[in-house]
């Protein structure tokens, strides 16, 4: 069954910050949202490479104005208290979930896959960056439960 919205799926009370966002960063609905914060003092989505840290997750869905910082969205930074549905994926791209998959992958390290679209998957098959940790999953609605890897977390003040 397809879900047409993943995200926090349990944790405590989010904590938000008002983040202005990058120019034309497409947050899916079909997707993880998190973001990182540049040097620009703005945040742009999460990509599947290059990045050591993640600052925050947004909950609502959209393309951003294509003027940066125009559109601020509440922002959720207490990622280390919080556990995140997100759709599976194997070798860049997308994948079918299996148990037996499923149990080799709980407290395993995985990375993000984004694809053409800017969809945020968990790459089961990457540990490159070490950005979540597997909690657990559902082979029927083809996702993963992770959590962030407290080390990848980059708080900004």
């Amino acid at each position: 069954m397809y879900k047409m919205k993943y995200g926090i799926i349990d944790g405590k009370p989010r904590v938000t910050t008002d983040a202005p966002m990058y120019a034309s960063t497409v947050l899916p609905a079909k997707s993880g949202r998190f973001i990182v914060y540049d040097t620009s003092a703005t945040y742009y989505r999460a990509p599947a490479t290059d990045e050591d840290a993640i600052t925050a997750y947004v909950e609502q869905n959209l393309t951003c104005s294509a003027t940066s910082g125009s559109d601020r969205l509440p922002a959720v930074t207490n990622l280390a208290e919080l556990t995140f549905e997100l759709p599976y994926a194997t070798s860049g791209a997308a994948a079918t979930l299996t148990a037996a998959v499923l149990e080799t992958l709980k407290g395993k390290l995985v990375d993000i896959y984004v694809d053409g679209d800017g969809v945020q998957y968990a790459n089961a098959s990457a540990s490159t960056d070490d950005m979540f940790v597997v909690q657990g999953g559902s082979v029927a609605e083809n996702t993963l439960y992770v959590t962030v890897n407290p080390a990848k977390i980059n708080q900004v003040s």
